[in-house]
């Protein structure tokens, strides 16, 4: 690479210095990688990337042509383009998401790594419990309230879909308690949950929080926060 852009110079003195007016310059082939995230830092598996670009021609003299070429996401949200060339045109359309462009000069780097996010999927902001005790008698209830925001969406809350998972200590999952639209504005939304005594055998668990969102994208987080049934 070192070596080659040496010589570029190096032509360039020479046609100044003899008063050539057209320059020529070497293309820059190179291969584009990276990683697809969503805005909460989750990898995407199965998103499409296309790289545009100007190839050279084959054929002396003849102007280069304009190319496209894909590749899909695996499932760590890992992509690789290889043999584009010079000014590259990066592009994301995926269903849900905000699309993304931007433009990669292969002359500045032959090997960047890109990584890029996308910008659609629902993001948890904050769990709150009335307390973590449920005694058995008399009869008792703890709310747990989610709030989410969701700029992309500018949807109803009552298209969401939002669970709490009850985690034995063996992180089995014992009970699934649906969440419902409790109040929501703009990109805010908030959600709640209910769990009552005499449904659930004495122990500690470990709660888990799920959101998606009406394009299916969706969040889950592990909340750190034990429940004791009594």
């Amino acid at each position: 690479m070192k070596s080659i852009t040496i010589v570029s110079i190096f032509c360039c003195c020479l046609m100044t210095q003899f008063g050539c007016k057209d320059v020529i310059l070497i293309p820059t082939k190179g291969t584009i990688t990276g990683i697809v995230t969503d805005n909460n830092g989750t990898p995407l598996a199965g998103v499409q990337v296309s790289a545009t670009y100007d190839a050279p021609s084959q054929g002396p003299g003849q102007p280069p042509f304009p190319t496209t070429v894909t590749t899909v996401t695996d499932n760590y949200g890992y992509y690789r383009l290889a043999d584009v060339w010079d000014a590259v045109t990066l592009a994301i359309n995926q269903s849900g998401f905000l699309s993304v462009t931007t433009l990669v000069d292969m002359n500045d780097n032959n090997r960047p790594v890109l990584n890029l996010t996308l910008s659609g999927s629902p993001t948890i902001e904050n769990v709150t419990l009335n307390k973590t005790t449920l005694v058995s008698a008399p009869p008792d209830t703890i709310t747990i309230r989610l709030e989410v925001k969701d700029v992309f969406n500018a949807n109803t809350g009552a298209n969401y879909t939002v669970n709490f998972f009850l985690k034995a200590q063996t992180g089995a999952t014992t009970a699934i308690l649906p969440a419902t639209l409790h109040a929501q504005s703009l990109d805010q939304y908030l959600f709640d949950a209910f769990l009552t005594s005499g449904e659930y055998p004495a122990g500690t668990y470990g709660l888990q929080a799920e959101v998606q969102d009406p394009d299916g994208n969706r969040q889950q987080v592990e909340l750190g926060q034990e429940i004791i049934v009594e």
